[in-house]
């Protein structure tokens, strides 16, 4: 009698605390059912235990400075848009090694676009860490979800499409063609305000006005994928699990099979880091074994990918997703890891958006024979890069934050309060921000 009625007393309080704070267990699962109320380190099932932590660590610095990382190693990849002649055309005989520093930065210059995987694996990691549980149990709807997204993406998106806009009726002026990208037309302009210009057929898509955006809208799609599996996710970890697997297959078979690009590669990336996600919420309580098997993971794909060859889906589905889970299970280690560097991710975004329409601004310049600039020069580089990060921060602090607050503000009022009491100290970043604000 007395264990049962010990039991009782806490499983009522557990539950009156959670029903309270909406805090989550150690894995991302709400607190609702019969094992909030056993002590940590009590066994719920054969070699399962609720694992006994420390502080819940707020933000993955290291994923935010791999993200900032991934925007730069894109913008080095389209460094050779300034040596474009004509739209889609390179100078002839154009050689990536005199380009600057290429000795140094070579790896970036020939597969920086590769880069754009990662943020659709680190972009599945964070919204399974933020987001999936609360959509699953109706914390966030899809007016709050899709206001929260919107809020983040689309005031800079519009900002620079008519840049571009802009600047592509400029040189056209001068010397009747577009700069780089080709489709700068009313039909295109019309996808990209809509944020679908990648939702069409491959054989349909023509690179326009600001072209990298084209990701971004990707990642569009895969957010309303992703609300949907959130929604249907089951409550037990092992289904959640299994949920998300299966979405990653159907990714890869649609890969594979030479589907609807959208349903393939974006989905296996993304739900790859959702996938490993979910595992370091399971088992962070053992980082070390966590980053061991992660180390091993990345050793058998290296070697897969250096004997048999490259292959999208083995970097995609598996490379970069051990990799995000090894940095999670590290920031477990030292959670304060990179905590400095994080500017870095959160500038990202305008690195990413701005990069072609200041490359756009400075190739017109040259068009109209207002410059001279040699872009094949050391210290024209500097001024370029120099010029990306000043610029984005400044947008990031001054265009960015206040727009996203006053639209969340407006748009959701009260709402977002509810929302940062409900999320606690695992709110997403982007809450948290308006928290402070």
């Amino acid at each position: 009698m007395w264990a049962k009625s010990l039991f009782s007393r806490r499983f009522s309080q557990r539950m009156t605390e959670a029903g309270r704070t909406g805090r989550r267990d150690t894995w991302g699962v709400y607190m609702w059912g019969w094992r909030a109320a056993l002590p940590a380190g009590f066994p719920i099932g054969l070699g399962t235990y609720r694992p006994i932590l420390g502080k819940r660590i707020e933000r993955l610095y290291l994923l935010d400075f791999v993200r900032g990382w991934a925007a730069l190693s894109v913008v080095v990849w389209h460094y050779q848009h300034f040596f474009y002649t004509a739209p889609s055309t390179l100078t002839p005989n154009f050689d990536r090694a005199s380009q600057p520093f290429y000795a140094l930065l070579w790896p970036f210059y020939e597969q920086g676009g590769r880069a754009v995987q990662i943020f659709f694996v680190l972009s599945g990691f964070v919204f399974f860490f933020h987001y999936a549980q609360a959509i699953r149990v109706r914390a966030v709807d899809a007016r709050t979800f899709f206001i929260l997204r919107f809020s983040r993406l689309y005031p800079l998106h519009f900002a620079t499409l008519a840049l571009v806009a802009v600047g592509q009726i400029a040189s056209r002026f001068i010397d009747g063609q577009s700069i780089v990208y080709p489709c700068n037309t009313t039909p295109y302009l019309a996808l990209n305000v809509f944020f679908v210009m990648h939702w069409l057929p491959a054989n349909m898509i023509c690179w326009s006005f600001n072209a990298p955006s084209w990701s971004v809208s990707v990642e569009v799609f895969l957010y309303a994928v992703f609300f949907f599996v959130a929604l249907s996710l089951p409550r037990s970890w092992r289904g959640q699990l299994l949920t998300t697997a299966v979405v990653v297959a159907t990714g890869v078979a649609v890969y594979a099979l030479r589907g609807f690009h959208l349903v393939g590669e974006p989905v296996f990336c993304f739900f790859g880091g959702g996938l490993a996600c979910l595992i370091w919420e399971r088992s962070r309580a053992w980082p070390l074994c966590l980053a061991g098997g992660a180390l091993g993971v990345l050793a058998i794909t290296v070697l897969y990918l250096y004997f048999v060859g490259i292959s999208e889906i083995a970097i995609g589905a598996a490379l970069y997703p051990a990799a995000a889970l090894l940095l999670a299970a590290l920031q477990v280690l030292r959670p304060k890891l990179s905590r400095r560097a994080t500017v870095l991710g959160d500038i990202s975004y305008s690195v990413y958006l701005l990069h072609f329409p200041i490359q756009l601004g400075l190739l017109l310049l040259n068009k109209a024979n207002l410059t001279h600039l040699d872009f094949s020069a050391p210290q024209v580089w500097f001024f370029f890069f120099s010029l990306l990060l000043c610029l984005s921060l400044i947008t990031y602090k001054y265009f960015e934050l206040p727009l996203q607050s006053g639209l969340r503000k407006q748009l959701l009022g009260t709402h977002l309060s509810r929302l940062n009491t409900a999320f606690g100290d695992a709110a997403p970043l982007s809450l948290q921000k308006q928290k402070r604000s």
